[in-house]
């Protein structure tokens, strides 16, 4: 995927035809994220929920998938709660952590500006991601971002949801994300960065 985006309005990337089952499934969990997300109740105007309706109304569909993370100036991205499968993906829990210490050093920029967008304008942001295990296992995954909002004194938060497009059985314990794809933009109606 280059960079790209999409509009609530249009026909969603993550709905479009494919033949690979996985990608299909995949498309369909961030589908059903981003639908819990959407219809989450917001106040007057806002484009995003606070983060105290997402946590007070859980969808235990998708809540094994979620991470939340504060994104802080300059290029800090504090994991907030990281979710049992997300734990089990990479072997450890990174509640607490800077989620970009799990990104090589080449791509976190990329990262920090994705996370930057999404909760600066407000947009969404759809990537594709491969996490390797120590053993050199790989798995691709469908990657989806969006804001939340916050008290005026509390770091911005974004809520991001990620599911297996192929899935690989490997037991070995510390795993890396060693690649992001640009992504896509999703407009939630205050634009995307331009880029």
């Amino acid at each position: 995927m280059g960079i790209d985006y999409i509009r609530p309005m249009d026909q969603r990337l993550w709905t479009l035809e494919t033949r690979d089952r996985g990608e299909r499934d995949a498309r369909l969990a961030i589908e059903r994220f981003f639908l819990h997300w959407e219809t989450l109740p917001r106040a007057a105007g806002a484009l995003a929920p606070h983060i105290r309706t997402f946590l007070d109304r859980p969808n235990p569909a998708v809540q094994p998938r979620v991470a939340l993370v504060d994104v802080v100036p300059p290029e800090r991205m504090y994991v907030r709660l990281f979710a049992t499968d997300r734990e089990n993906t990479l072997g450890r829990n990174l509640t607490g952590e800077n989620a970009l210490d799990v990104y090589p050093p080449e791509i976190r920029h990329l990262l920090w500006r994705g996370a930057e967008a999404v909760v600066g304008r407000p947009c969404g942001w759809l990537t594709e991601r491969i996490v390797t295990s120590a053993a050199g296992a790989s798995t691709r995954f469908l990657s989806i971002s969006l804001p939340l909002l916050t008290d005026p004194d509390a770091a911005a938060c974004l809520v991001n949801y990620t599911f297996p497009i192929n899935r690989v059985e490997d037991k070995s314990d510390i795993a890396l994300v060693n690649a992001v794809s640009p992504g896509r933009w999703i407009d939630l109606g205050a634009g995307v960065p331009h880029e």
